[in-house]
């Protein structure tokens, strides 16, 4: 019908050719950021500050749930809205605002085409007890690699080194920052 649905970002392929797996940002969001760019001059994206893990069959069997959707919060980050609305790590958000959270990539995005200082309701299993918590959005923080700071100065963006991402990194009682993009043409 000649509509947008998403803009090409990225294309894996195992030849350098044409051919392989597409991957675009949906029209939506990218909507959300030209809105953002016209009026504003740049874009806030939504927070509440939360690591999440996606629910496969083994955690939804563990947790008691029915199907494998919804997402784990794997971790609270501190003085986050999430904390302050009482999340816990072990949670397991099964809802957003009423509607079924299907996957870790859906809710994401939805947090964060919020608007900071708008209030989301949040419906959570906690110890097989369904519980819900209403989350007052803030903005994304910004993390180190910002500019002027000494990792923007030879190419790199970092970001804290969590207790989770270590752990999937196999890192054990480390300490510092995540590399999670280096500039081309820089030092790094």
């Amino acid at each position: 019908d000649g509509e947008v649905i998403g803009i090409n970002s990225a294309l894996a392929t195992g030849t350098g050719g044409y051919m392989g797996l597409g991957f675009a940002i949906p029209s939506k969001m990218a909507q959300a950021v030209m809105d953002q760019l016209i009026s504003n001059g740049s874009v806030t994206r939504g927070y509440i500050g939360i690591v999440m893990q996606p629910i496969d069959q083994d955690l939804a069997d563990s947790f008691g749930l029915e199907k494998p959707k919804g997402v784990l919060v794997a971790e609270v980050i501190a003085d986050s809205p999430a904390q302050k609305a009482g999340l816990e790590q072990g949670d397991v958000i099964v809802a957003f605002n009423g509607q079924p959270v299907e996957s870790m990539g859906a809710l994401r995005n939805a947090i964060s085409l919020l608007e900071p200082g708008s209030k989301i309701r949040l419906k959570v299993i906690r110890n097989g007890k369904p519980l819900n918590k209403a989350v007052e959005i803030s903005k994304y923080p910004k993390t180190g690699g910002e500019p002027g700071t000494p990792a923007h100065s030879i190419g790199i963006e970092v970001e804290p080194l969590t207790e989770t991402t270590a752990s999937q990194l196999n890192y054990r009682g480390e300490e510092g920052v995540l590399v999670k993009k280096v500039a081309p043409g820089t030092p790094a």
